[in-house]
């Protein structure tokens, strides 16, 4: 929330003076003044919270291991995250380093997709913005000087 409260911060209130001006209401100026504007803030949530889902270890663990049983994950297992399983394997009460090594491996490989997949989703459409309003921009130019 803190995230976005900056975000709205940083947002001029030029663009939207100049949107009331133009006849925009606040439904319109929101849905395409704010929401694109806080792209770069939402892919950043997104991001670092998936990453935080995928390496929460604390809670589940903390809520669901009692010293009187042996019990990993929860009830059936349905509160086993990848780091618990990881830690669990690496250890437990049969230690297993090799398949902990390889599920710390795969866990490190998901993250680093997510975190691609953010700044590939964050960065493609600032390209082609880029690649296609370069070319017009070199047009005009060139048209320009072709009359001037």
């Amino acid at each position: 929330m803190a995230m976005y409260l900056a975000g709205i911060t940083s947002i001029s209130e030029d663009i939207y003076e100049a949107a009331r001006i133009d006849g925009a209401n606040g439904v319109q100026m929101f849905f395409q003044i704010t929401v694109p504007l806080l792209k770069s803030v939402t892919s950043f949530v997104v991001i670092t919270s998936a990453i935080y889902a995928l390496q929460l270890f604390d809670e589940p663990n903390l809520l669901f291991t009692n010293q009187s049983s042996s019990t990993v994950g929860g009830p059936s297992q349905s509160c086993l995250t990848m780091v618990w399983n990881f830690y669990n394997q690496a250890f437990g009460g049969n230690p297993r380093m090799g398949y902990a090594s390889a599920l710390s491996c795969v866990l490190f490989l998901i993250i680093v997709v997510v975190s691609l997949a953010g700044l590939f989703l964050a960065t493609i459409p600032l390209l082609i913005l880029f690649i296609f309003g370069s070319k017009s921009f070199i047009k005009g130019l060139t048209a320009g000087a072709v009359k001037g």
